[in-house]
């Protein structure tokens, strides 16, 4: 005898068998985007792509991360670097007996002698306070080649704010891969270039709120051009990371 009930229990088996279907679509379709983003990396040396490519609710946590941790920032080398303002952590990166990675939050977060003239130590924040920094470190480490991964013993993670003035000269960190992830922007400019050894542009683009770029930091010099403004005072909310395979 078909009752109401025995009718509403297929309606909702059938229900969840579309929406777990979907949702394999869905993680499939993700896994194959993210294997082609890894492909484009280890072959160029660098790739673009957006935050919501690794998340889906990455436009509100960066929103929130900024109206978190930006309050607490302070000048960067005034000296040199006045219109700069810095967080900074290290994360170690931990490797367990099946060869997954894990974070943990580095005994010191200075800046070594030799990647700047001197140990700096800006304010520090705590990274792992904010799964989406985690996640964000983590989904990189996904996409870098494996020789280079095996190799990587730290994750440098920085937020920076700047209103006009950014690096400028063309450069290296020193690093196994960088990071450029912007947070919100407020102006004109801020183009990010990269150049190969003959200073020969290979990338150029104006990143905006949500576009992220992993670069390969032996193959490619990199800078940024000011920040103009357009309408009020320019701003430009970044996380710079860099995976660092030095102690």
């Amino acid at each position: 005898m078909v009752t109401a009930e025995s009718l509403w229990a297929e309606e909702e088996a059938a229900r969840q068998e579309r929406e777990n279907a979907q949702r394999l679509r869905q993680r499939d379709s993700h896994r194959h985007h993210l294997d082609n983003l890894r492909a484009r990396l280890a072959a160029e040396g660098m790739v673009w792509l957006r935050d919501e490519m690794l998340s889906a609710d990455a436009p509100e946590a960066r929103r929130a991360l900024r109206e978190t941790t930006f309050r607490g920032m302070e000048h960067d080398r005034p000296d040199v670097q006045p219109d700069r303002d810095r967080l900074r952590d290290v994360l170690d990166i931990v490797r367990g007996p099946g060869g997954g990675l894990a974070l943990a939050e580095a005994e010191d977060h200075g800046i070594p002698a030799g990647y700047t003239d001197d140990v700096r130590r800006p304010r520090r924040f705590h990274a792992l306070d904010h799964g989406h920094v985690e996640a964000l470190c983590q989904a990189v480490l996904g996409l870098v080649p494996p020789g280079a991964r095996a190799r990587a013993r730290k994750i440098g993670v920085n937020l920076f704010r700047t209103r006009e003035v950014t690096v400028v000269t063309p450069h290296r960190d020193a690093v196994l891969y960088g990071v450029i992830y912007v947070l919100a922007r407020r102006g004109y400019g801020a183009t990010t270039i990269l150049l190969n050894d003959d200073h020969e542009p290979v990338f150029w683009r104006q990143l905006l709120p949500g576009d992220i770029l992993v670069f390969e930091d032996r193959r490619w010099l990199h800078y940024t051009t000011p920040l103009a403004a357009v309408d009020g005072r320019p701003l430009r909310d970044v996380l710079v990371a860099t995976v660092e395979d030095r102690a």
